[in-house]
């Protein structure tokens, strides 16, 4: 059924296409009267119907169509995890064709270009949202994509930067507290990361074989440990500051804002 406005009336009509199209007619009518359903050949009028004013109590009125479409669009990827400086070109399929704009709500973190191009900028917990809008004249539609910025997997050392002191274990046992020292680049100061998924690292101490971890969440004086078992005690969240630094967010204190900094009690060797 399809409703059509009368304008200069105020009022509505019904054209019943079921019953129009089952009453078909020869072509009597041309387009110009009204609209018309047309076969897959244009080659005569009789391969049309078209539907116009008589159909309808007012004949001094032609039928029109209001066609509503919602465009979509797709994207080549959804979720992204890129290493800073790493860029991943996204693909982005409208219906209709049309042009896409890229947003990124955090271009500190990660940029967009107009081609789609995403580029990690530096290391977050936290993830940006990459906006790809179509353009359509008459309904824009949109989709995202998550991206985390992340450093690579490798080995590291853990610089204290207020006290210049490194990361170290006390033993090569589980439970064993994780202190500071001067640095003597020894595999007990080496520490290797690896990206696991959204955000989140596992560190592991390259002597003892046991991962960096802390005694309790949500605590200021928690002290840095090792621990065998993965959990969220063990897992981390690594940002990059604006000055260049890093912070470890132990995984479930990253919306406390404890950072593993708050673990070391003092400023000389085996604080």
């Amino acid at each position: 059924m399809i409703d059509t406005k009368y304008p200069s009336y105020g009022d509505y009509a019904e054209y019943n296409v079921t019953n129009l199209v089952k009453g078909w007619k020869s072509g009597t009518y041309t387009a110009s009267l009204g609209f018309m359903i047309k076969s897959s050949d244009e080659s005569n009028i009789n391969n049309a119907k078209a539907f116009d004013a008589s159909e309808s109590a007012y004949s001094n009125v032609q039928p029109y169509i209001v066609v509503n479409y919602r465009p979509l669009i797709y994207l080549q990827y959804y979720l992204l995890n890129l290493n800073e400086g790493e860029s991943c070109s996204n693909l982005a399929i409208t219906v209709p064709v049309t042009a896409v704009q890229w947003t990124s709500s955090d271009p500190s973190i990660a940029t967009v270009n107009s081609s789609g191009v995403i580029t990690g900028v530096r290391a977050s917990a936290t993830p940006v949202t990459i906006t790809a809008t179509a353009l359509d004249p008459y309904c824009q539609a949109s989709a995202t994509c998550t991206v985390y910025v992340k450093i690579p997997d490798g080995t590291y050392f853990f610089k204290n930067r207020a006290t210049g002191l490194y990361a170290e274990p006390s033993g090569y046992l589980e439970g064993n507290e994780v202190y500071q020292w001067s640095f003597g680049g020894t595999p007990t100061q080496r520490w290797s990361v690896e990206y696991l998924s959204n955000g989140v690292y596992r560190i592991k101490n390259q002597m003892s074989d046991l991962y960096l971890a802390v005694e309790s969440l949500y605590s200021t004086s928690a002290k840095a440990t090792q621990y065998s078992i993965a959990s969220d005690l063990s897992r981390w969240y690594i940002s990059r500051t604006s000055s260049g630094a890093f912070c470890l967010y132990a995984k479930g204190n990253l919306s406390s804002g404890y950072v593993i900094g708050s673990a070391f009690s003092g400023n000389t060797n085996g604080t």
